[in-house]
């Protein structure tokens, strides 16, 4: 009995988080995408344990991860329509560790 081929444009590995929202993203431009995981199911490595935050912004502000975390929050919006989902959004606190370093600890 032999194994049949299937041929791809591109291979994501992982099925996290990440690595799903690629292979949607290329899907929706024609490319054919397989999606390989060590894990069973999807979102079952690192995304399983995360604490459902979205993009944390933080100082400095204009930073490029801050830059990129308000980018990332509006594309959000865009997604979940796209998807059908729902999700709510909750304001955060951010608490410096001391004055002169505004940075968590």
């Amino acid at each position: 009995m032999g194994w049949a081929v299937e041929r791809y444009d591109v291979v994501v590995v992982g099925s996290g988080v990440m690595g799903l929202l690629v292979a949607y993203e290329l899907s929706k431009h024609g490319v054919s995408v397989a999606v390989v995981d060590e894990n069973l199911e999807p979102g079952f490595g690192v995304s399983k344990g995360h604490a459902g935050v979205i993009h944390v912004i933080q100082p400095p502000f204009s930073s490029l991860k801050s830059v990129l975390a308000v980018h990332g929050n509006r594309l959000y919006d865009r997604l979940v329509g796209e998807l059908g989902v729902r999700y709510r959004r909750l304001k955060a606190l951010l608490v410096a560790s001391n004055a002169d370093d505004p940075s968590p600890p």
